[in-house]
């Protein structure tokens, strides 16, 4: 196998012992391609002179030459060095080292996903929205130079490619990885599309490049990605990590939860269409509605976990009467019940409780915040009891990470 070829000073593979040796005679390896890809290697350009070697740039490209040499590589590879040149074999043993050097320092990065502790849909209209980020990661990884691409290349890849001008090799490297944001193949609606674009455009960004540069052009990928829908809150939390208040084109504010604030995140048995309810939200007029109760959760969650969970009762509470009017099907029928069970267990432990949907509702995930551990435990009780799946989810201070 090409990229898991000989190190330095053992012989190029040779076929089992018990397999009969079938004469092949790869063709000639073209000669116009040698001196380019040698001297590439090396760091030399056609002149002899130095260009810079691919892997000291960091750029991990190949030059066409490269490119082109890679099938025969691989032929020579798979069927010895009988019938090959030393010239030839040094060459492919030079193109092993290239690969393994690329898979060992291949540039790789990772988000975490999000929970929308309060903001949703207000935050499109300019007013601030909570936000934190999760210790659930999206991971990116720029795979070795010909390697073999096992999935198809994503609309989110596209729109990265749109977003930084990737060229295509550098494209079909780029793997992306959210299954830790979902539950088998069903999202949990934790973000995994905006925490697996920040995750790529870090890794194909220069080191250099800081986090409110990656906030901009992941912004502008997601964006691109979703049709110019969204607000950015999901891109924010995977890029910074942490609470935030974040509003729409501004770069966030951080924020510190408050002492005695418990929280739990619960995942629905069924997943929404965020684009669908957000389009139906679009249509409505009463949209400054939830501005106020928006700014207030933001400046409640500064002062204590009582004010936090009260504010948080009031915006859901004007979200409600919006979706009632307008039938923009964000709180289910089961949402609304569990709701009123934790109104009933507040008023028996004596404690402020509180169940909403965290981002666009209509299933996806959930969330409770009580200042009483027992009584959010109790309530957890009542929730995995009407078939959600309670989240072993915590907070991420750190936001996108280079691995």
């Amino acid at each position: 196998e090409l990229l898991a070829g000989p190190r330095r000073g053992e012989a190029l593979p040779r076929p089992h012992p018990a397999t009969p040796r079938v004469a092949h005679h790869p063709e000639a390896m073209p000669r116009d391609l040698f001196v380019p890809a040698m001297n590439e290697r090396v760091g030399m350009n056609d002149r002899g002179r130095p260009s810079g070697s691919p892997l000291r740039n960091g750029s991990f490209r190949r030059s066409q030459p490269w490119c082109k040499l890679l099938p025969w590589i691989r032929e020579v590879g798979h069927h010895g060095d009988q019938q090959v040149s030393r010239e030839e074999s040094v060459l492919v043993h030079m193109a092993r080292v290239t690969f393994r050097q690329e898979r060992e320092c291949a540039p790789s990065a990772s988000a975490p996903g999000k929970l929308l502790i309060a903001g949703e849909y207000a935050v499109l209209e300019g007013a601030p929205a909570l936000v934190a980020a999760i210790n659930r990661r999206a991971r990116a990884e720029m795979r070795a130079f010909g390697e073999a691409r096992t999935e198809p290349v994503s609309p989110l890849h596209l729109a990265i490619r749109g977003t930084l001008g990737s060229d295509t090799s550098e494209l079909e490297r780029l793997h992306l990885d959210t299954h830790a944001l979902f539950l088998g193949r069903r999202k949990l609606g934790l973000g995994s599309s905006a925490a697996a674009c920040v995750a790529g455009i870090a890794a194909l960004s220069a080191p250099e490049t800081g986090r409110d540069s990656l906030f901009a052009l992941s912004r502008e990928a997601h964006r691109r990605f979703q049709g110019g829908l969204g607000s950015g809150f999901d891109v924010a939390a995977s890029t910074y990590g942490g609470v935030l208040a974040y509003i729409q084109d501004e770069n966030p504010k951080p924020l510190a939860l408050p002492q005695g604030l418990h929280l739990q995140a619960f995942a629905w048995s069924q997943s929404a269409s965020t684009t669908g309810l957000i389009e139906r939200w679009r249509q409505i007029r009463a949209k400054n509605a939830l501005s106020d109760a928006a700014a207030e959760v933001c400046d409640a969650a500064r002062a204590s976990a009582e004010s936090l969970i009260e504010a948080v009762m009031e915006f859901q509470s004007r979200l409600h009467r919006l979706d009632q009017s307008h039938s923009l099907g964000v709180s289910t029928p089961a949402q609304l019940r569990l709701e009123s069970e934790a109104q009933s267990l507040a008023r028996e432990y004596g404690a402020r409780l509180v169940f909403k949907q965290s981002g666009a509702g209509g299933g996806d995930v959930g969330i409770a915040l009580s200042d009483s551990e027992e009584a959010l435990q109790a309530f957890a009780s009542v929730a995995v009891q009407s078939s959600l799946i309670a989240l072993d989810v915590k907070l991420d201070m750190e936001g996108v990470r280079r691995d």
